[in-house]
């Protein structure tokens, strides 16, 4: 007996509707299985920035501003300012939007959400506790020291335990993936992959330096790996994901074309270039073969910025060299239909104020530390004297580029996260785009005056505050978001 077609029994109109109901009812059941977005990533990012990093980043900067008393230990406080600002601030705020955008992007929930639990808690912890016990050890009594020469191992082990946790989370997503053309993830591989080979570098050179610095009974790691960890971070984890979001996101955001590049390959060829330059950078190359070691990274570097600019050429954030296509594009005689109504609340200032004016001033601050360092770099070719100070490139990329992209994005995406249509007060962002990038401006307008001068002194006495109230802007707009909207 022939089996009936139930499809065809029915009028046109109802196996549409069924249709339709049917793949509803399998997207709503697939949402069900992804999580909620974890606001605690963003709170405990905001307080490490304000309470920890910022904070102790102000209380440098005002001291040297105004040739005050600097603390005795004063190389260790800036490793510690530092270590609470990458890990703290920009990577546990970077985790919390990845764990739950990257799933979705991929098409598969996370599988290990007991180890989702536990990623929050043991990365603080460990960071905090390995701070506080770095910051008192100089002044603590004897029988103390003891205890915080173990507390600086356990923190060291409990952000590597963390941070691999996540990092097997992100694996386990990529992994179960669907290949093809169509896969979010697809284009966007290479970016993934040496985000996660550089969190893992790094959270393991974190471990190390506890052990090290517990057994040396000194507080202040080695200052070349600790300058190398930074760089792997900043090469391996901050840019790749920067740029990854910045391709998934700013059509939306910026009203832009999506990137028409092989997306892929200059992901391959960005990783290569990175990689050749951190071989060069690392302490065991420098200390082996000193002159090849920096030929590699002079070369990797002058790669590696050029296809930072060419990136940003093809991202179209300041020149919209290629046109719209129909779901974006303006109305006009050509094009008579305007844009569908959800993406024309998408860019209603009303709602959002104007983040894309924070998330371009990222890419100018980003694009003038690239060609700043191209010519850096050749110059030092010519004449070895002659260079950027590191210090110098990396407030421009970490406070110039990364936190400003993080502020932009973040006033859509984490509202948006939450379900809500809108942020609290959308005319803040006009305030925070002038605050913080008065403070890059601030932070290095000592590397290009006399080191003396009044100009510099005050520079480097009101970058931080200015950065704070800048953070403290965006945390209360996003707190008013979550719990007033």
């Amino acid at each position: 007996m022939k089996t009936q077609n139930t499809s065809e029994s029915w009028p046109a109109s109802d196996s549409n509707g069924a249709r339709q109901t049917l793949n509803a009812a399998r997207a709503d059941k697939t949402k069900a299985r992804f999580s909620e977005f974890d606001i605690r990533y963003v709170w405990t990012a905001l307080v490490m920035a304000h309470g920890g990093g910022l904070a102790i980043a102000s209380y440098l900067g005002w001291q040297l501003g105004t040739q005050g008393n600097l603390p005795a230990d004063f190389p260790i406080w800036i490793q510690v300012h530092g270590q609470l600002q990458l890990v703290g601030w920009l990577d546990l705020f970077i985790m919390g939007v990845s764990l739950y955008f990257i799933p979705r992007l991929a098409g598969v929930p996370i599988r290990r959400r007991r180890w989702h639990s536990w990623v929050l808690p043991l990365t603080t912890a460990g960071l905090v506790g390995e701070a506080v016990a770095r910051l008192i050890f100089s002044w603590a009594a004897t029988g103390w020291r003891t205890v915080l020469r173990a507390a600086v191992v356990c923190g060291g082990i409990a952000q590597w335990l963390g941070l691999t946790g996540y990092i097997v989370i992100l694996a386990g997503v990529a992994l179960a993936a669907p290949r093809g053309k169509d896969s979010g993830l697809e284009k966007l591989h290479p970016f993934f992959l040496i985000m996660i080979v550089g969190w893992i570098v790094y959270a393991t050179l974190t471990a190390l330096f506890g052990f090290v610095m517990a057994v040396n009974s000194d507080m202040m790691a080695t200052r070349a790996w600790n300058q190398w960890s930074v760089q792997v971070d900043l090469m391996f984890v901050l840019f790749p994901v920067a740029y990854a979001f910045s391709v998934r996101n700013f059509p939306h955001f910026l009203y832009l074309p999506p990137v028409a590049g092989p997306i892929a390959r200059w992901g391959w060829a960005y990783a290569t270039a990175a990689l050749v330059t951190l071989v060069g950078l690392n302490p065991l190359s420098l200390a082996a073969a000193p002159k090849l070691a920096l030929a590699l990274a002079a070369i990797g570097r002058t790669i590696t910025d050029a296809i930072v600019l060419w990136l940003i050429w093809d991202l179209n954030v300041f020149l919209r060299t290629r046109p719209l296509p129909y779901i974006l594009a303006e109305k006009s005689p050509l094009n008579p239909n305007p844009p569908p109504k959800p993406w024309r609340n998408w860019f209603n200032h009303a709602n959002w104020g104007r983040p894309e004016w924070i998330i371009r001033g990222a890419y100018v601050w980003l694009a003038l530390g690239s060609m700043a360092e191209l010519v850096g770099t050749a110059a030092h070719f010519i004449e070895p004297r002659i260079g950027l100070a590191p210090d110098f490139l990396r407030h421009v990329f970490l406070l110039g580029f990364i936190t400003p992209l993080i502020l932009g994005m973040a006033q859509k995406m984490v509202p948006g996260f939450l379900h809500k249509r809108r942020i609290a007060f959308p005319g803040l962002s006009l305030w925070i785009f002038v605050l913080i990038n008065a403070s890059v401006i601030a932070r290095t307008l000592p590397w290009l005056l006399p080191g003396h001068s009044t100009a510099a002194l005050y520079g480097l006495a009101l970058s931080g505050p200015l950065a704070l109230v800048a953070l403290a802007l965006f945390a209360w707009n996003l707190w008013a978001t979550a719990h007033h909207v």
